[in-house]
Order: C-alpha cells, then structure tokens, then sequence
C-alpha cells in the first residue's frame, strides 16, 4: 500500500476481520519526492513528502513501515500525529492510483502467485 495504491478494498477486508494492515515502502521507493501533487500538498501542510505520505497511510488505518537508516529521517518519519490530511486531500492523494506492486525487484524469483486487491 502506498498512496499510488492505496488498497481499499484491502482496508476495508481488513478492519471487517479485525486484522491491522501494514504499508511497506509507503514512499513508493523514492517515487512519492517526484509527484507534483505530493510536493504542493506537502509544502500545504508544512511537512515533508514522506510526513505526508506516511500520514496518509496513518489516516487510511493502516500501519505505515517506511525504510531508512538515517537517525533525522527516522525522527522526521516519526513525526506525523502533529497534522491530518483533509478528506479532499486524501481524495486527491488516492488519485494517484496506478495500482502497482513496490518492492518486487526482478532479480527475485516468483515463487508464488500473488493474489489480493
């Protein structure tokens, strides 16, 4: 999940089984810093591209795992309960659907079908 592909038929699969869904690579591996939409949203709430896409996974109730070894960015990614997204904003963000799968290098073999949302 990522705001590329936020998954909602799975949120929704989730929260009806009681299960707590998680986003790894909510940054959509670096891809989130070129968005346009997600620069003026950012500069709009006066935080980082990944504060907001990381907040947006927040707000879609689910448990955002982003990656990275720097202690400031580390603290920066911590640092989202201090805003919330307007529903017309998260609308906008979940607008960006291209519904693709993050983190599936090709040099990984398959050895299972993926199957979901």
């Amino acid at each position: 999940m990522h705001p590329q592909n936020p998954q909602d038929e799975m949120i929704a699969y989730c929260k009806e089984n009681s299960v707590l869904p998680e986003a790894w690579s909510p940054l959509i591996q670096g891809q989130a810093f070129k968005r346009e939409l997600l620069l003026e949203l950012a500069e709009k709430y006066k935080v980082s591209v990944a504060q907001l896409c990381i907040r947006f996974i927040v707000q879609k109730g689910a448990v955002p795992i982003p990656k990275s070894a720097n202690p400031d960015r580390i603290r920066n990614n911590a640092d989202v309960f201090g805003f919330e997204i307007s529903d017309e904003d998260m609308e906008k963000i979940a607008s960006l659907r291209v519904y693709g799968r993050i983190g599936d290098p090709p040099s990984v073999p398959r050895t299972h079908q993926v199957v979901g949302f």
